[in-house]
């Protein structure tokens, strides 16, 4: 005899927060292990002057990467509508924007609405 469906969702629920838990548990404590390590590492890189070291395993480096920010919204719009400069933003489409447009009645050329099914569990209140 099946279960019914209330007590086999009861049970997935279980399941989810026990693995969260166990990730948790052991990731958390990891992950500030790599920090504290890295953070050591680099300072002594820096002191000693030393763009790279090699362990046995593995080289250490120093690395320095430069990302853009949006500072001024207003400036960098006009900027790009200005000079077509469309490829300083990513292809992300806001579907809350789009659908509050449409709710006002604006057409939208180029956009396709599409339908994703998928489970949703969450804690039932006490």
């Amino acid at each position: 005899m099946k279960k019914p469906i209330g007590e086999e969702i009861d049970e997935l629920y279980a399941l989810e927060q026990k693995i969260k838990r166990i990730i948790l548990k052991r990731i958390v404590p990891l992950k500030e292990r790599v920090a504290k390590k890295e953070e050591a590492i680099l300072k002594r890189l820096q002191k000693e002057k030393a763009p790279s070291v090699k362990g046995q395993q593995a080289i250490a480096s120093i690395k320095k990467t430069q990302h853009a920010n949006v500072k001024n919204r207003r400036l960098l719009e006009k900027y790009v509508a200005k000079n077509k400069a469309y490829d300083l933003f990513t292809n992300a489409l806001s579907s809350k924007a789009y659908f509050d447009r449409v709710a006002e009645g604006e057409e939208i050329p180029g956009i396709e609405v599409y339908t994703r099914t998928s489970l949703s569990l969450v804690k039932r209140k006490a």
